[in-house]
């Protein structure tokens, strides 16, 4: 049952073990065109676990191939399940032939030139081309002997192909092993009676003895010839060192250019004309340190400011800058720190060691220290361009700066001065390395600063947003940068659900996304989907969120899966990303309608062509779409305490509102969340409380600690929604006969649509025009009824100034005759006020008197009109205007100023 030594030998050279096979270029082109996991450096080693083979085949059977299926680990058990897999693929696809259980098993125990046949074979199959394989001729004459196998590797394949393992029979497997070593003996013993001088000890030393040369027939000995050796001559010569880099030379000779063409010295980091010193004088060190033989005795701190000083005075053009990355932090922390201010300064040590010695403290709660680090801290981000020349020239100095800032980052609490302020000194670093030198930014922070920061990364999730922003920092911007910080960050991390949620982190701070980042988010989402963890999923969830609108059709096809989640989920993180998630599909789903209902233009005819071109792809968006829906719904129709939060309400409509316009039931369901918001909370979504002179509002949150780090920040929903679209849906249900009034709600998301959609056009004077015009006179008799509603007059009021200086209907709303009615009905007599309608009246008055004001200053033609519409009200209606003397000190004063 088992192969004997002979037959196993024979197993051996039926096998494709011709290492004399290499991979031809256009395969090997091939392979890197595909973009794997993993770069090929060893193709028998690479390919022996099948993972890669399963990456290949899923580029081409992606419905067929499910990555997270396949361990690429080295162990027997990890080949063997994944080769296993892929037979069964290979059968499922059509391709049954393409390689058999016995070549897995070659390609596993990493035979020679299997692995190549193999990939030759997926070629041919996957592209349709041939290619033909480059065999090297055999070199001519007798083997090498230590090009041979030993008794040792015959063993080693013996035990792989037998699949010898722990547990195995081992009588069994003791008679292959002697076998295989008994046909070894043999072998050698027929080879020393064909080869004897191979194994002639006394011939080998009789050669070496004698000296013989090849081809000389004359043998001499060693000990008899006296060669006669070149004499050797030493010379002392005297070398100029030089204390500087080429870093110093080249800011030197910019500084001295710089005084040629200015007259004058400044440092570049200055922001005036004033001379500034920036370290100590050159020292000399390799180490970058200074020279303990030229302090005084005072210690290196002391005499570090004293140089500084004379240095201040006596800076002249031309002179050299600091030499290393240390000279630069020691002047910045001698700038700051000293024994006033800081409580365990020493002279007898440099700067640097006083800033650990003065972030020791900072555990222990001593007063002022937060603040003062943090100066320093400032005072080092302003050197950073000299830093960053420093350590691109010598990336060894980038050692002592990554220690002074990974110190800063792991050891200063999470809500601390010294974080932020350390964070963001080293983000500006890292930006002026990365524009220096884009190639080797990124490798120089994985190899002197990510190591340390790992356990941080891997700890502490709040301080994990700020240190993958911090790697995006020194990574070049374009997208292959970016999968270079995803590669090396995945070989760091062995949790695959912290690496997802550092996924997260990394794909909110994209800013452009190329097919590669999404097929590489798109993957990594689909799997986080699959985990247990809900804080995986939630993070998977705003993945997908950042890939829109690019990975639309990846979305709609998740959307089911995610349907089906939303039945059972119950984390509020993963709720929010669904809210998020399916607004912003919706909002991309309106648009499309709207385009496609201007079909009558070319752009809507072409836009309609190709949704029919692509009917599947248009199917599964529809279907998505009713996803999507049904997901919000369930989500908002729950009773959930921590689904009825002001916050989270709030960050409803704020994802919703771009999708306002899409169907009937996002319409209702957007003003019912809208409904449910403190008044307060709702002026602040909706925009109204914006800053009269910046027109910007304070930033909002979920007051709730988010796995990733990343804030659940609420916005107003002026930059996001179609203001139009919000403004024709109350311009309808103000056309229904069932119709009174407009509520006061309704009347207020009014003003926030005028508001919208005037900022979007801020230069035009008519930037409410067209149909805008149509939607005020839908409205206008519920506009005029509103400003005697004391609920609804801040927002008619508003509505009325929108038209009154952005339409060109402008002081032609005054003269209309139903405000005249609006003044009877604001100015009642006497007798027709009671007391809770009074003090009601007494706001709406109040209001109303401002509105008047605010026009009449607008100056013409406004404060004439507004002039007439009072005189003549006064007129007209004689006794209800004596009896409003607010009304009537205003007329007096609007005539006076008329004059």
């Amino acid at each position: 049952q088992f192969p004997t030594a002979k037959l196993l030998e024979k197993q051996i050279m039926a096998a494709p073990a011709s290492s004399n096979i290499n991979l031809p270029r256009e395969v090997l082109k091939w392979i890197q065109s595909l973009d794997l996991a993993y770069s090929v450096k060893h193709v028998k080693r690479d390919f022996a676990n099948g993972f890669l083979v399963a990456e290949i085949f899923s580029r081409y059977y992606a419905k067929d191939i499910q990555m997270h299926s396949y361990d690429n680990g080295a162990a027997f058990k990890s080949k063997s399940d994944n080769w296993n897999q892929l037979q069964k693929v290979f059968r499922k696809i059509g391709l049954p032939d393409l390689i058999t259980e016995e070549e897995c098993r070659w390609i596993a125990c990493l035979e020679d030139g299997a692995a190549v046949k193999f990939l030759c074979k997926a070629y041919e199959v996957l592209t349709q081309r041939k290619v033909a394989l480059q065999v090297k001729q055999p070199t001519v004459g007798k083997e090498a002997g230590y090009y041979r196998d030993t008794g040792l590797t015959k063993v080693r394949r013996a035990i792989q192909l037998n699949d010898i393992k722990e547990g195995y029979n081992m009588q069994k497997s003791s008679v292959i092993v002697a076998g295989v070593l008994e046909e070894h003996e043999n072998e050698l013993q027929q080879e020393r009676f064909t080869d004897p001088e191979r194994f002639s000890v006394s011939s080998n030393n009789q050669s070496i003895s004698q000296g013989v040369g090849v081809g000389s027939g004359v043998s001499r000995k060693v000990s008899n010839v006296k060669e006669e050796l070149p004499q050797i001559r030493a010379k002392e010569i005297q070398v100029k060192q030089l204390d500087r880099n080429i870093t110093h030379l080249r800011a030197s000779q910019s500084i001295g250019s710089n005084n040629n063409n200015n007259n004058r010295m400044a440092s570049p980091t200055s922001t005036s004309g004033s001379i500034r010193a920036l370290s100590p004088i050159a020292t000399g060190e390799p180490s970058g340190g200074m020279n303990r033989g030229d302090l005084p005795q005072e210690g290196p701190a002391v005499a570090s400011r004293n140089i500084l000083q004379k240095q201040q005075q006596s800076m002249e053009p031309g002179q050299l800058l600091p030499e290393n990355s240390l000279s630069l932090l020691n002047a910045c922390i001698c700038r700051v720190m000293n024994q006033s201010n800081h409580l365990t300064w020493s002279d007898r040590v440099d700067g640097y060691d006083n800033f650990f010695r003065a972030l020791d403290l900072l555990s222990s709660n001593e007063p002022n220290i937060d603040d003062l680090i943090a100066n320093t801290l400032v005072e080092i981000k302003t050197e950073s361009q000299l830093l960053a020349d420093a350590c691109t020239v010598t990336p060894k100095q980038f050692w002592k700066v990554s220690d002074l800032f990974c110190s800063v980052i792991i050891g200063a609490p999470f809500t601390s001065a010294s974080y932020s302020t350390g964070l963001n000194a080293f983000e500006s670093l890292g930006f002026w390395i990365a524009r220096r030198d884009p190639q080797s930014s990124l490798a120089i922070f994985c190899d002197f600063a990510l190591f340390k920061l790992v356990p941080t990364l891997l700890a502490n999730g709040q301080k994990r947003l700020g240190i993958l922003q911090l790697m995006y920092a020194f990574a070049p911007s374009d997208s292959q940068g970016h999968i270079q910080c995803i590669k090396r960050l995945q070989s760091l991390i062995p949790d695959l659900s912290i690496f997802i949620q550092c996924l997260t982190i990394f794909a909110a701070n994209e800013r452009k996304l190329d097919a590669l980042l999404l097929d590489l988010y798109s993957y990594y989402a689909t799997i986080g989907l699959s985990n247990n963890s809900p804080k995986v999923r939630a993070g998977a969830v705003s993945i997908l969120g950042c890939l829109l609108p690019q990975s639309e059709a990846v979305v709609a096809s998740l959307l089911p899966l995610l349907d089906d989640l939303s039945t059972h989920e119950t984390w509020w993180e993963m709720q929010a990303g669904l809210v998020k998630l399916c607004g912003s599909y919706l909002s991309l789903q309106r648009i499309r309608m709207q385009q496609s209902s201007r079909a009558s233009t070319a752009e809507g005819k072409q836009q309609q062509q190709r949704n029919q071109e692509g009917g599947d792809d248009q199917e599964q968006l529809v279907h998505g779409s009713k996803c999507a829906v049904r997901i919000l719904a369930r989500i908002h129709g729950r009773s959930d305490n921590s689904f009825q939060s002001p916050a989270f309400l709030a960050w409803s409509a704020s994802s919703l509102a771009p999708a306002v316009g899409f169907t009937a039931m996002m319409d209702d369901l957007f003003f019912e969340v809208l409904g449910r918001i403190d008044p307060e909370d709702r002026r602040f979504l909706l925009g109204l409380d914006a800053s009269p002179t910046t027109g910007s509002v304070a930033v909002r949150s979920i007051p709730l600690p988010a796995s990733t780090g990343i804030p659940f920040n609420i916005e107003p929903v002026a930059g996001k929604w179609h203001a139009l679209s919000v403004a024709r849906i109350l311009e309808s249900v103000s056309l229904e006969e069932a119709t009174e009034r407009l509520t006061s709600l309704q009347l207020q998301v009014l003003h926030a649509a005028l508001l919208s959609q005037i900022q979007a056009d801020p230069n035009s004077v008519n930037a409410l025009s067209g149909v805008w015009l149509d939607v005020y006179s839908a409205v206008k008799n519920f506009v005029l009824v509103g400003l005697c509603d004391p609920d609804c007059i801040v927002s008619s009021v508003g509505i009325l100034t929108a038209y009154l200086f952005n339409s060109k209907l402008k002081e032609s709303l005054l003269l209309d005759s139903r405000f005249t009615g609006v003044l009877r009905l604001l100015y009642p007599s006497h007798d027709a006020v009671s007391g809770t309608t009074g003090e009601g009246l007494a706001v709406c008055q109040y209001v109303f008197e401002a509105f008047l004001k605010d026009s009449f200053a607008c100056g013409r033609p406004f404060d004439v009109t507004v002039h007439n519409v009072l005189l003549q009200f006064s007129k007209s209606n004689a006794a209800l205007f004596a009896s409003a003397p607010s009304l009537q000190k205003l007329l007096k004063e609007f005539s006076v100023l008329v004059k």
